[in-house]
Protein backbone atom coordinates (compact mmCIF):
# COMPACT_ATOMS: atom_id res chain seq x y z
CA UNK A 1 0.00 0.00 0.00
CA UNK A 2 2.63 2.41 0.58
CA UNK A 3 4.34 1.56 -2.50
CA UNK A 4 1.22 2.13 -4.24
CA UNK A 5 1.52 5.84 -2.27
CA UNK A 6 4.47 6.47 -3.91
CA UNK A 7 4.55 5.14 -7.21
CA UNK A 8 0.56 5.01 -8.36
CA UNK A 9 0.32 2.49 -10.66
CA UNK A 10 3.28 0.67 -10.15
CA UNK A 11 3.85 -3.19 -10.81
CA UNK A 12 6.97 -4.08 -9.22
CA UNK A 13 4.34 -5.99 -6.83
CA UNK A 14 2.07 -8.03 -9.18
CA UNK A 15 2.67 -11.79 -8.65
CA UNK A 16 1.93 -13.96 -12.14
CA UNK A 17 1.82 -17.59 -11.00
CA UNK A 18 1.57 -20.18 -13.91
CA UNK A 19 0.51 -24.08 -13.43
CA UNK A 20 0.46 -26.67 -16.87
CA UNK A 21 -2.90 -28.72 -16.75
CA UNK A 22 -2.40 -31.66 -18.75
CA UNK A 23 -5.28 -34.11 -18.83
CA UNK A 24 -8.72 -33.90 -19.76
CA UNK A 25 -9.98 -30.14 -18.34
CA UNK A 26 -13.53 -29.27 -17.24
CA UNK A 27 -13.26 -25.60 -17.69
CA UNK A 28 -16.96 -24.85 -16.01
CA UNK A 29 -15.59 -27.07 -13.49
CA UNK A 30 -12.49 -25.19 -13.07
CA UNK A 31 -13.61 -21.55 -12.87
CA UNK A 32 -16.21 -22.65 -10.27
CA UNK A 33 -13.59 -24.18 -8.44
CA UNK A 34 -11.77 -20.70 -8.60
CA UNK A 35 -14.79 -19.15 -7.45
CA UNK A 36 -15.26 -20.97 -4.27
CA UNK A 37 -11.68 -20.43 -3.68
CA UNK A 38 -12.11 -17.14 -3.67
CA UNK A 39 -15.17 -17.19 -1.59
CA UNK A 40 -13.12 -19.37 1.00
CA UNK A 41 -10.43 -16.96 1.38
CA UNK A 42 -11.57 -13.27 2.10
CA UNK A 43 -7.49 -12.13 1.58
CA UNK A 44 -8.38 -12.97 -2.32
CA UNK A 45 -11.52 -10.37 -2.02
CA UNK A 46 -9.73 -8.06 -0.23
CA UNK A 47 -9.27 -4.16 -1.19
CA UNK A 48 -7.82 -1.49 0.86
CA UNK A 49 -10.26 1.45 2.06
CA UNK A 50 -7.83 4.91 3.52
CA UNK A 51 -9.73 6.03 6.72
CA UNK A 52 -7.83 9.55 8.61
CA UNK A 53 -4.76 8.45 6.09
CA UNK A 54 -4.43 4.66 7.35
CA UNK A 55 -5.09 2.24 5.30
CA UNK A 56 -7.38 -0.87 6.46
CA UNK A 57 -8.35 -4.16 4.57
CA UNK A 58 -12.29 -4.65 3.23
CA UNK A 59 -13.74 -7.27 1.94
CA UNK A 60 -16.17 -7.72 -0.75
CA UNK A 61 -18.56 -10.18 0.54
CA UNK A 62 -19.02 -12.35 -2.97
CA UNK A 63 -16.49 -12.39 -5.45
CA UNK A 64 -17.02 -14.17 -8.69
CA UNK A 65 -14.60 -14.41 -11.78
CA UNK A 66 -15.24 -15.28 -15.05
CA UNK A 67 -12.24 -17.78 -16.38
CA UNK A 68 -11.44 -15.84 -19.59
CA UNK A 69 -10.00 -18.81 -21.79
CA UNK A 70 -7.53 -18.12 -24.78
CA UNK A 71 -7.05 -20.44 -27.37
CA UNK A 72 -3.78 -20.70 -28.83
CA UNK A 73 -4.12 -24.24 -30.69
CA UNK A 74 -3.98 -22.71 -33.87
CA UNK A 75 -0.43 -21.49 -32.98
CA UNK A 76 2.13 -23.75 -34.05
CA UNK A 77 3.56 -25.54 -30.87
CA UNK A 78 6.94 -23.82 -30.91
CA UNK A 79 5.62 -20.08 -30.52
CA UNK A 80 2.99 -21.38 -28.11
CA UNK A 81 5.47 -20.76 -24.81
CA UNK A 82 6.81 -17.64 -26.42
CA UNK A 83 2.91 -15.68 -26.45
CA UNK A 84 2.17 -17.19 -23.00
CA UNK A 85 5.14 -15.07 -21.82
CA UNK A 86 3.97 -12.52 -23.83
CA UNK A 87 0.60 -12.75 -22.39
CA UNK A 88 2.07 -13.34 -18.58
CA UNK A 89 3.95 -10.14 -18.96
CA UNK A 90 1.45 -8.27 -20.32
CA UNK A 91 -0.96 -9.30 -17.41
CA UNK A 92 2.15 -8.72 -14.85
CA UNK A 93 2.73 -5.22 -16.50
CA UNK A 94 -1.30 -4.09 -15.36
CA UNK A 95 -1.20 -2.48 -11.97
CA UNK A 96 -4.16 -3.09 -9.85
CA UNK A 97 -6.00 -0.69 -8.00
CA UNK A 98 -6.26 -1.60 -4.61
CA UNK A 99 -9.11 0.55 -3.72
CA UNK A 100 -11.11 -1.52 -5.82
CA UNK A 101 -10.51 -4.70 -6.57
CA UNK A 102 -10.37 -7.28 -6.96
CA UNK A 103 -6.40 -8.08 -6.77
CA UNK A 104 -6.57 -11.48 -8.76
CA UNK A 105 -6.76 -12.03 -12.19
CA UNK A 106 -7.42 -15.05 -13.92
CA UNK A 107 -6.55 -16.46 -17.49
CA UNK A 108 -6.41 -20.37 -18.93
CA UNK A 109 -4.68 -21.10 -22.36
CA UNK A 110 -5.49 -24.09 -24.28
CA UNK A 111 -2.48 -25.31 -25.89
CA UNK A 112 -4.29 -28.47 -27.04
CA UNK A 113 -7.38 -30.26 -26.33
CA UNK A 114 -5.83 -31.66 -23.12
CA UNK A 115 -2.45 -29.16 -22.61
CA UNK A 116 -4.04 -25.88 -20.59
CA UNK A 117 -1.70 -23.22 -19.17
CA UNK A 118 -3.57 -21.75 -16.07
CA UNK A 119 -2.21 -18.34 -14.69
CA UNK A 120 -3.37 -16.41 -11.75
CA UNK A 121 -1.86 -12.46 -11.18
CA UNK A 122 -2.30 -11.44 -8.03
CA UNK A 123 -0.90 -8.16 -6.06
CA UNK A 124 1.51 -9.25 -3.39
CA UNK A 125 -0.91 -7.85 -0.85
CA UNK A 126 -3.26 -10.29 -0.92
CA UNK A 127 -0.30 -13.44 -1.63
CA UNK A 128 2.68 -14.74 -1.04
CA UNK A 129 4.89 -17.98 -2.50
CA UNK A 130 4.03 -19.83 0.33
CA UNK A 131 0.75 -19.26 0.44
CA UNK A 132 0.16 -20.04 -3.42
CA UNK A 133 1.29 -23.64 -2.41
CA UNK A 134 -1.70 -24.09 -0.08
CA UNK A 135 -4.37 -22.01 -2.56
CA UNK A 136 -3.33 -24.19 -5.54
CA UNK A 137 -3.41 -27.66 -3.53
CA UNK A 138 -6.58 -25.82 -2.67
CA UNK A 139 -7.98 -25.49 -5.79
CA UNK A 140 -7.29 -29.28 -6.95
CA UNK A 141 -9.48 -30.45 -4.05
CA UNK A 142 -12.40 -28.55 -5.16
CA UNK A 143 -11.38 -29.60 -8.55
CA UNK A 144 -11.47 -32.81 -7.96
CA UNK A 145 -14.49 -32.84 -5.49
CA UNK A 146 -16.61 -30.76 -7.80
CA UNK A 147 -15.82 -32.76 -10.95
CA UNK A 148 -17.07 -35.66 -8.80
CA UNK A 149 -20.80 -33.88 -7.96
CA UNK A 150 -19.04 -33.95 -4.54
CA UNK A 151 -18.14 -30.68 -1.93
CA UNK A 152 -14.84 -30.89 -0.96
CA UNK A 153 -13.63 -32.73 2.42
CA UNK A 154 -12.02 -29.18 3.38
CA UNK A 155 -11.81 -27.75 6.99
CA UNK A 156 -13.44 -24.77 7.86
CA UNK A 157 -11.04 -22.18 8.32
CA UNK A 158 -10.82 -21.08 12.00
CA UNK A 159 -9.30 -17.90 11.56
CA UNK A 160 -8.39 -15.56 8.30
CA UNK A 161 -5.51 -13.92 7.53
CA UNK A 162 -6.65 -10.58 8.66
CA UNK A 163 -7.27 -12.43 12.03
CA UNK A 164 -3.59 -13.74 12.19
CA UNK A 165 -2.53 -9.72 11.35
CA UNK A 166 -4.69 -8.99 14.18
CA UNK A 167 -3.31 -11.07 16.31
CA UNK A 168 0.39 -9.96 14.91
CA UNK A 169 0.40 -6.49 15.74
CA UNK A 170 -1.04 -6.81 19.50
CA UNK A 171 2.18 -8.76 19.73
CA UNK A 172 4.18 -6.25 18.18
CA UNK A 173 3.98 -3.65 20.61
CA UNK A 174 6.41 -2.12 23.29
CA UNK A 175 9.91 -3.64 23.75
CA UNK A 176 9.35 -6.17 21.01
CA UNK A 177 8.26 -3.52 18.46
CA UNK A 178 11.10 -1.39 19.15
CA UNK A 179 14.01 -4.03 19.63
CA UNK A 180 12.59 -5.56 15.90
CA UNK A 181 12.74 -2.12 14.38
CA UNK A 182 15.99 -1.51 15.76
CA UNK A 183 17.02 -4.66 13.80
CA UNK A 184 15.37 -4.47 10.88
CA UNK A 185 16.42 -0.62 10.29
CA UNK A 186 20.31 -1.59 10.44
CA UNK A 187 19.65 -4.47 8.32
CA UNK A 188 18.57 -2.32 5.69
CA UNK A 189 20.59 0.42 5.94
CA UNK A 190 22.41 -0.16 3.35
CA UNK A 191 19.43 -1.50 1.31
CA UNK A 192 18.78 -0.45 -2.20
CA UNK A 193 16.08 2.32 -2.65
CA UNK A 194 13.66 0.41 -4.85
CA UNK A 195 13.74 -3.52 -5.11
CA UNK A 196 15.48 -4.78 -7.84
CA UNK A 197 13.09 -7.29 -9.94
CA UNK A 198 14.22 -10.46 -11.59
CA UNK A 199 12.84 -11.79 -14.80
Amino acid sequence: WLVEQIEPGGTAYILPYAWRVTGPLREEILERSLNALIQRHESLRMYVVELEGEPRQAFHPQLVLTLPIIDLQMIPQSEQERVCQAHIREAEAQPFDLQLGPLIRVALYRLAPEDHLLVLTLHHIVTDGWSMDILFSELRQFYEAFGQGQSPNLPSLPIQYADYAIWQRTCLQGETLKSLLTYWTARLADAPATPERSV
